[in-house]
């Protein structure tokens, strides 16, 4: 059913589709398992696997408090000590990551 609601969705939404992937209930499997493999090539390295590494004054992901559009601008354009990713990924592989990334964090 979500995954019906998920297309529909998709279909209707705007050409900016992380609009759609923000919306979602829930992000669909293989998408977060495209984020999880991008995460694991280019982020892992500093954050870890499960995002709390904190190499490298890495934010632990796992408790991050950033919303949806902050976590896809710091990934695009860097902050500080983390590096821009937008030479290095496409605006959907961003968009993939960061949906990992909140699979990440702690469930209050």
């Amino acid at each position: 059913m979500i995954c019906v609601l998920y297309f529909f969705a998709a279909c209707s939404a705007p050409e900016n589709k992380s609009v759609t992937l923000q919306q979602a209930p829930s992000t669909p499997t293989k998408i977060v398992n495209n984020g999880k493999r991008l995460f694991e090539d280019k982020c892992s390295v500093c954050h870890g696997s499960d995002g709390a590494a904190g190499i490298a004054n890495a934010a632990d992901l796992q408790a991050s408090r950033l919303d949806t559009a902050s976590t896809l601008n710091v990934i695009t354009r860097g902050k500080k000590s983390m590096p821009a990713f937008s030479d290095q990924l496409d605006k959907g592989e961003i968009e993939q990551v960061t949906n990992y990334v909140f699979s990440l964090k702690k469930k209050d």
